[in-house]
């Protein structure tokens, strides 16, 4: 049954505790989430983009996003993302991601503002 799913964030990336990011659906409550510590938020910041800035911590959230829904394509009608970070950029990363791994979406990305306009 393929159903909403929401994403949030638990602490902005910048944050000096560990940021969590769930996903559930809005029926079933399907959900799965992931911590990111401190520390590997330091590790990131430092190795791989040299300062978490404002695109940068976007596109983060899309990996984080990607990885932790991936599995669950088929039972989603709409994602709902939270405005934590960039919903652009967001947006346009997951769709890139999707896109190298060849997978076309079939549901639609909105963000929580939208949601709440339907």
């Amino acid at each position: 049954m393929k159903e909403d799913f929401h994403i949030d964030l638990s602490n902005k990336f910048y944050s000096k505790r560990t940021t969590g990011i769930a996903f559930v659906g809005t029926i079933t409550k399907i959900n799965k989430g992931c911590g990111i510590s401190e520390r590997v938020k330091r590790y990131i910041e430092k190795n791989l983009f040299n300062s978490l800035i404002h695109k940068d911590r976007a596109k983060l959230h899309a990996i984080y996003i990607y990885y932790i829904i991936k599995e669950n394509l088929e039972n989603i009608k709409r994602l709902i993302i939270c405005n934590d970070e960039d919903f652009i950029i967001v947006k346009d990363s997951l769709i890139r991601l999707f896109k190298i791994d060849g997978i076309l979406l079939n549901f639609e990305i909105i963000n929580i503002t939208e949601y709440r306009e339907l």
